[in-house]
């Protein structure tokens, strides 16, 4: 469910995050798609962008849990979407929930008023009050399908989140300017001293 294509494509038409996921083809100035994008995303390219590229889930079958990982370039974003998107599923299952609890209610309700045997009766009276208690715990527990553990935060500045792009690439050009130089005066020592022998 948290997966699911409904509650992401909500998520993001709800929260306004098309200019957001889309940020290169959106013009901030004008709030419009910047001048010359023939083709505006779709909530279905939104949808697959966000499900392969923003969001991560993994399941840990040993403890139950799931992990869900928001990955932006903004972390203090990404934390706000993924305790968002929490909040969503459960409110959406305790939401069916109440609605199934209830259509159960009034069918039971209905065979009850149908039914003379007081066996039956005392049955149907036990499957109302399940119901009722389903329905009872549905509203108020507001972490219905999810228990969340450890809500979202952005991390700390000096925490390391990803290798920084830019800087490996300076030191990787930096190494490597470093190594080639080596090399170059290694290989010409080695040759002046087979000139000299």
């Amino acid at each position: 469910m948290l997966r699911s294509r409904e509650l992401t494509e909500r998520f993001i038409r709800d929260s306004g995050l098309m200019p957001e996921l889309f940020h290169q083809r959106w013009d901030v100035k004008s709030l419009a798609w910047r001048q010359g994008v023939t083709h505006q995303p779709t909530l279905a390219e939104a949808y697959r962008y966000f499900d392969e590229r923003v969001r991560r889930l993994s399941y840990d079958k040993k403890t139950g849990l799931i992990r869900l990982e928001i990955e932006w370039r903004d972390p203090a974003k990404a934390a706000e979407w993924a305790n968002e998107l929490v909040a969503r599923l459960n409110a959406e299952m305790r939401a069916r929930a109440i609605a199934e609890s209830t259509a159960s209610v009034g069918f039971l309700e209905k065979e009850l008023a149908a039914t003379s045997t007081l066996d039956t009766r005392a049955a149907i009276n036990r499957l109302i009050e399940a119901q009722i208690n389903q329905r009872m715990l549905a509203n108020v527990t507001r972490e219905y399908a999810f228990r969340v553990v450890d809500r979202a935060l952005p991390p700390d500045a000096q925490d390391v989140v990803r290798p920084k792009k830019l800087l490996m690439i300076v030191l990787g050009a930096g190494l490597g300017l470093m190594l080639g130089a080596v090399g170059v005066l290694l290989r010409g020592a080695v040759a002046s001293d087979s000139r000299a022998g």
